[in-house]
């Protein structure tokens, strides 16, 4: 069997930034299950691991477009600290949730300057090419039962029974939160 759209697929991996810093690991982690081609992992990810068997082994780079993205500058912006309607003074390296190009995010407190701040509301990784290390541990056609570990009898494709639902339906694997996994 090989990696194909709706199989269930547990990877060994580790990624690092094109420096060496080990960002992730299922050494401490523990091996990711997700659904192939249902939008859960990284798409650079699930395009480089399909048509693989099982025992596969994967060395690679994302470039960031097929990962997190490249930086967006309008995701940067300056505000008053008063328009941040915090209850304490913000910090460099603060997350905090702000309007930016129009919707609410999470944004960085990149700097501040007097009574202004600036939030970058860009991924952290956003930018950055990815080197990934996979060993593709198994392939299945039914999700895990008690996937990530998390009790809840299996990850499911985003309602209480998985029977008899394809993986697009809705959030299947650990990546997506869809068993109380994060």
């Amino acid at each position: 069997m090989t990696v194909t759209a709706n199989k269930y697929v547990t990877i060994a991996y580790d990624f690092s930034t094109p420096e060496g810093y080990l960002l992730g690991t299922s050494d401490r982690q523990g091996p990711l299950t997700f659904c192939a081609g249902s939008g859960d992992i990284l798409p650079g990810l699930d395009k480089n691991l399909q048509g693989k068997p099982v025992g596969e082994k994967q060395t690679f780079v994302l470039p960031a477009a097929e990962a997190y993205g490249e930086r967006d500058e309008s995701l940067v912006t300056t505000v008053k600290v008063s328009d941040l309607g915090l209850s304490v003074p913000p910090k460099v390296g603060y997350r905090v949730e702000a309007q930016i190009d129009g919707r609410w995010r999470t944004a960085l407190v990149s700097e501040l300057e007097g009574d202004n701040a600036t939030l970058d509301a860009n991924h952290p990784l956003a930018g950055v090419d990815l080197h990934f290390n996979c060993t593709i541990l198994s392939i299945d056609d039914e999700p895990p039962v008690q996937s990530c570990g998390c009790g809840s009898g299996g990850c499911g494709c985003g309602s209480e029974s998985a029977e008899g639902e394809s993986c697009s339906s809705g959030g299947c694997g650990c990546g997506s939160g869809g068993c109380g996994c994060s």
